[in-house]
C-alpha cells in the first residue's frame, strides 16, 4: 500500500483547491481543524458505535458532535490567525 492511500482524501481535495487558487493559505488554516475532526466519521461509525452496541437512535447525536465541534474549531482558529 503506497502512501498516498493512507492519507485523508478531504486533505487532496483542500490541497487541489489551494492549488487552483480557490483557496488561499489562510482559508486552508481556518478549515484544517474541520478536516482533521471530520476525517473518519464513516470508520467512526462502523469501528467503534458498531462494536460498543451503542444504539442506533444515539448516532446521529454523536455525528452532530462532530459537526459542531468541527464548526467551533473553525471558529476559534478564524481568531488565531
Amino acid at each position: 500500500m503506497n502512501c498516498l492511500s493512507k492519507l485523508n482524501t478531504k486533505t487532496f481535495v483542500a490541497a487541489s483547491l489551494l492549488a487552483s487558487g480557490t483557496l488561499n493559505a489562510h482559508d486552508i488554516t481556518i478549515l484544517s481543524p474541520a478536516l482533521l475532526l471530520m476525517a473518519s466519521q464513516i470508520q467512526y461509525m462502523g469501528r467503534l458505535l458498531g462494536v460498543a452496541d451503542v444504539p442506533k437512535k444515539y448516532w446521529p447525536l454523536l455525528m452532530l458532535n462532530s459537526i459542531l465541534m468541527a464548526s467551533i474549531g473553525m471558529l476559534i482558529m478564524r481568531f488565531i490567525v
